[in-house]
């Protein structure tokens, strides 16, 4: 009678072809397949029927590239390893480090220190307040030192008046290609083709 149990099992019931299991009906086999053998990609559409052929398909088809230091990785455990222990996301307002840089976009969204503003001494209760200050109060910020401007024409005389003097009008290019300051270069680009 045992023989006889396992050879209706084998012979008249359908077999799954991605396990040992037998199924009296299709339907049966089908839901089995799709709850059991269902292994969607989590970077394209694609579903696999088993573990493993999900696993060959990431790694052939989806190479992992860190966009911090242009490292390759070819599984996205090593990949996900790699971001946490090698970029820290460190709080420009507080000490949190945060492992990943969407998780430093919802600290600084969800966070209750305070937020100064670079510019001014003004302090703010959330990011989004000094981000909404800082664009409206300090639109035009100076490459040269911490001053900012509500005009571009303001910051245009400030960088005349304070980074280039009639001391340095004279300068030569400089022969390693390292200007003094961003504020000679500008200046020096306007003149070179605006009085060719």
């Amino acid at each position: 009678p045992q023989n006889r149990v396992l050879h209706i099992n084998t012979e008249h019931y359908l077999p799954c072809s991605y396990c040992s299991s037998h199924f009296r009906t299709k339907e049966s086999l089908l839901i089995h397949i799709n709850t059991q053998h269902n292994f969607p990609c989590s970077y394209c559409s694609i579903s696999f029927y088993t573990r493993n052929a999900l696993y060959v398909h990431c790694n052939s088809h989806h190479n992992f590239l860190c966009e911090h230091c242009n490292i390759r990785f070819t599984t996205i455990a090593g990949y996900n390893s790699h971001r946490a222990d090698s970029h820290c996301f460190k709080c420009q307002y507080c000490d949190d480090e945060l492992s990943l840089e969407e998780k430093l976009f919802d600290h600084l969204a969800e966070a209750t220190h305070p937020f100064p503003c670079d510019y001014c001494e003004r302090v703010f209760t959330s990011y989004h307040s000094v981000c909404q200050h800082v664009a409206a109060v300090h639109p035009y910020p100076c490459s040269e030192c911490n001053k900012t401007f509500r005009s571009n024409d303001a910051l245009t005389k400030h960088v005349n008046a304070t980074h280039y003097t009639e001391d340095n009008l004279d300068d030569p290019v400089p022969t390693d290609g390292v200007w003094k300051s961003r504020a000679y270069l500008e200046v020096y680009l306007v003149e070179r083709y605006q009085n060719p």
